[in-house]
């Protein structure tokens, strides 16, 4: 696999799936837009653009939660302001919502 950043699904419609994105964020959403695209019709709560992965520099990616209505996890714990993340980090979009494992991460 080339570099960027990979999505290991664990739960959800996309169980199962792998989503690669390029570039300095993915946007985790809804949202047409958004780089990684969940489902709304879920029992979660979701928001257009529920997370962000951003790419500060090689090897310092963060976790951010967009302000959704029930919250951004890592490894099980809700985060509060931008998170660092390494590979193998478990992410998931509130605290039932799909989750996803991110690897190689720049």
């Amino acid at each position: 696999m080339g570099s960027g950043l990979y999505f290991f699904f664990l739960s959800g419609p996309m169980k199962g799936k792998i989503e690669r994105v390029e570039g300095k964020a993915a946007r985790i959403g809804y949202q047409a837009a958004c780089d990684v695209q969940l489902d709304p019709t879920g029992p979660e709560v979701l928001s257009q653009g529920h997370a962000e992965v951003l790419c500060e520099r090689k090897g310092s990616e963060s976790l951010h939660d967009r302000g959704s209505p029930c919250g951004a996890f890592k490894n099980g714990q809700q985060i509060h302001g931008p998170v660092p993340l390494n590979t193998g980090d478990v992410i998931s979009c509130g605290p039932s919502g799909p989750m996803a494992i991110g690897w190689g991460l720049r």
